[in-house]
């Protein structure tokens, strides 16, 4: 089941974020390698 959030930019003129869709879920894993504090900052 798909999640969706929203997500704004923060500012004096508060922006929605367009959505986007991943390519897939390897693109999701190569991203996680790369910066971990993706998923958490611990």
């Amino acid at each position: 089941m798909p999640v969706r959030n929203t997500i704004w930019k923060v500012g004096a003129q508060p922006q929605l974020l367009k959505e986007a869709k991943l390519p897939s879920e390897q693109t999701l894993e190569q991203m996680i390698v790369a910066e971990p504090a993706v998923l958490s900052a611990d």
